[in-house]
């Protein structure tokens, strides 16, 4: 639910009651609203995005309609979305010409353990979007840095 100031009355997000949010964020221009929405009936999470203020004027299925995902991350420039599925780091191309659109999903690369809880967002990313910083669970004084995944993917995935 989001409170529109002190004293507002909560509004829900999700329109059941039945479902639980976790880990909002905002995009950069503050015009979307990333979130983890987790249904017991199905028992998976799933990212979705709204229009933000008026989050009823709108949804989108970002990851999780197969399975959990979690975690959403906006880059700097807001032209893509990260999040997590299980142990693969993911990436949806988002568009704005048409108002929100989800254009593409890729995988970006995974990690030997599980780094994520799926609600909450816990990593970071750098500006150009080329970095990653999360911590491990089994290790939780050790942190990882990313760099290159672009660079990697392509080498290995050239179109």
């Amino acid at each position: 639910a989001i409170r529109r100031g002190t004293g507002a009355e909560p509004v829900a997000v999700a329109a059941d009651p039945s479902i639980d949010e976790a880990s909002p964020t905002l995009s950069p221009d503050g015009r979307y609203l990333a979130y983890v929405a987790f249904d017991d009936r199905i028992g998976r999470s799933q990212v979705w995005v709204r229009p933000f203020p008026d989050v009823q004027a709108g949804a989108w299925l970002v990851a999780g309609a197969g399975g959990g995902a979690g975690s959403p991350r906006w880059s700097s420039d807001g032209s893509e979305l990260f999040y997590a599925e299980g142990r693969t780091v993911m990436s949806a191309r988002i568009g704005y010409d048409e108002g929100f659109e989800l254009l593409e999903t890729r995988p970006l690369f995974m990690l030997d353990e599980t780094f994520v809880d799926p609600l909450n967002t816990n990593y970071g990313v750098s500006p150009d979007g080329e970095r990653f910083l999360m911590p491990l669970f089994d290790a939780p004084n050790e942190l990882v840095l990313v760099e290159g995944f672009h660079e990697e993917l392509r080498r290995r995935a050239p179109r």
